[in-house]
């Protein structure tokens, strides 16, 4: 019976892989072929993209043309521009990042796991939890710099958590740590826990100086690139990144909605069980009620890897509870804390093989790889609907990109909350990211876009709102395609007769009076 399992764990291992592996590949390829915005306003990181590429600041144009926000770090603009500048205008390269991405988080994953437990099906069980998770079905193939951030990050922590023999000493692993951690920093700016755990393990494991030596490394090397962004856009990169983002709204009802959404998520609850499956299997079925350690033991706890990604996990979690509360949050937030998650799984399956349910490890090691995958399965199904969702409303974008190009003259401005669709109709388009304009951070952000819609100077708008009242001047264009019921629209404003003709008299030269 024990052969026949031996052998029924290695086809589960490889099943469950590659069926999770078909999943997200079906999803990412859904995702990179489709021609316009995911959902999520992908094509705002255009504008401060390009400029990055060629050499401009794209953190001093928030209150000037082409009215750029630009809320993530340089680097990951400057990766996207130089993708637009060999590509032309596509959306297809930066989703692809995050598909490689991904798979370098994955990569990473089971390198930690195995570097901490030496056993394959401890590491198998962690790759397969990540690759079912309900964040990495939504947000792998979209334009955003998250698993980016997470990549450069975690490839960081495996160079450290893969260095217990290596001498504290500088070399070519400590540089790396310093610079994969910077330059995780310069994707999105939220990657900070990462550079607290490199430093914590080292100090676990004794290495006093490179814990300094990444520490200061680190801060050296931010300070200096963010000092110097500063400086060349007048003071708009730390205005948009420090001061601003202290104002954005925050609702925590919104970040009770994604914490829920976790929650729904199949192996959320399968991880977690086979957390608590350790921690009964070494203290008891009364974890609360255990006797208070040595002061040996502890400390010896203290030092282990498992206690400092305990730790971890639980800081990125809280982290992300509390930043998914603000405007224009996502389930992505959760993705740090998920991935920390998938390597305490593997730390945990060891415990559990090791102890009292070690008889039965092999039946268990079955049973939760394959409700790993029944939960990627659930996750995906309930992603198909909305890519079909998306698709049977391409028609109506189609149609906005018709209509600007058959009635609004070639190479005008206009204000698009999706720029692939001025671009698609053959139009310049200012306000990419108009959503930071509008959500109330900052009243000067707010006037600047209200003195430009009501000056009428644009031909056309498209807006997220119908009956917006800022569209004064403007009238709403039909269409003959509607959306998906369960899919969003967006609706085309083109400029009325009345304002055309005022447009035409300002623009003329003035007259002088006869007397």
């Amino acid at each position: 019976m024990r052969q026949i399992f031996s052998h029924l764990n290695d086809k589960f291992d490889l099943g469950a892989l590659i069926a999770l592996a078909l999943l997200l590949a079906a999803l990412s390829v859904s995702r990179l072929i489709y021609p316009f915005d995911l959902g999520h306003f992908e094509a705002c990181v255009w504008t401060p993209s390009l400029m990055s590429a060629q050499g401009e600041n794209p953190y001093g144009y928030a209150l000037r043309e082409p009215f750029v926000m630009a809320p993530y770090g340089y680097f990951y603009y400057l990766l996207v521009g130089i993708g637009l500048r060999v590509f032309g205008w596509q959306l297809w390269f930066g989703r692809a990042l995050t598909v490689v991405a991904a798979v370098v988080c994955v990569v990473c994953i089971a390198k930690i796991a195995w570097a901490l437990t030496r056993e394959r099906r401890a590491a198998t069980l962690a790759v397969i939890f990540f690759l079912s998770t309900n964040v990495l079905f939504h947000w792998i193939g979209v334009h955003r710099p998250d698993l980016l951030a997470m990549a450069f990050s975690f490839s960081a922590l495996a160079l450290v958590f893969t260095s217990r023999d290596e001498p504290d000493r500088i070399g070519w692993r400590a540089l790396m740590v310093v610079a994969l951690l910077a330059s995780a920093f310069f994707f999105k700016q939220t990657a900070l826990l990462p550079i607290a755990v490199a430093v914590a393990r080292y100090l676990q494991l004794g290495k006093f100086r490179l814990a300094m030596t990444v520490l200061v490394g680190v801060a050296a090397i931010c300070s200096v690139i963010a000092l110097a962004l500063n400086a060349t856009s007048d003071g708009g990169y730390f205005w948009q990144h420090l001061t601003l983002m202290r104002q954005t709204p925050q609702n925590y009802d919104w970040a009770l909605k994604w914490f829920i959404a976790i929650f729904k998520s199949p192996s959320t609850w399968i991880g977690l069980a086979v957390v608590y499956g350790a921690v009964v299997s070494r203290f008891g079925w009364a974890p609360f009620k255990i006797a208070p350690l040595k002061r040996e033991r502890l400390i010896s706890l203290l030092q282990s890897p498992g206690a400092l990604l305990l730790a971890y996990f639980v800081a990125a979690f809280t982290f992300a509870f509390v930043t998914s509360a603000r405007v224009g949050a996502y389930i992505n937030y959760y993705l740090e804390a998920l991935i920390v998650l998938a390597i305490i799984v593997a730390l945990s399956w060891k415990q559990v093989s090791a102890g009292r349910f070690g008889g039965w490890s092999r039946y268990l090691y079955v049973a939760v790889i394959c409700l790993f995958t029944l939960g990627g399965e659930v996750e995906f199904w309930r992603l198909y609907h909305a890519e079909s969702f998306r698709y049977r409303s391409a028609a109506y974008y189609r149609e906005i990109v018709e209509t600007l190009a058959r009635e609004v003259p070639p190479q005008s401005t206009i204000i698009s909350v999706h720029p692939e669709l001025a671009i698609a109709s053959g139009h310049n388009y200012h306000f990419g990211d108009f959503l930071q304009y509008g959500d109330g951070r900052s009243e000067r952000l707010r006037e600047t876009l209200q003195r430009e819609i009501s000056s009428g100077r644009y031909a056309a708008i498209v807006w997220v709102q119908a009956d917006s009242p800022m569209m004064k001047g403007y009238r709403l264009a039909p269409m003959k395609n509607t959306t998906h019921e369960k899919y969003y629209p967006v609706f085309l404003f083109l400029r009325d007769s009345e304002s055309k003709s005022n447009q035409a008299k300002l623009a003329q030269p003035s007259q002088p009076q006869s007397h």
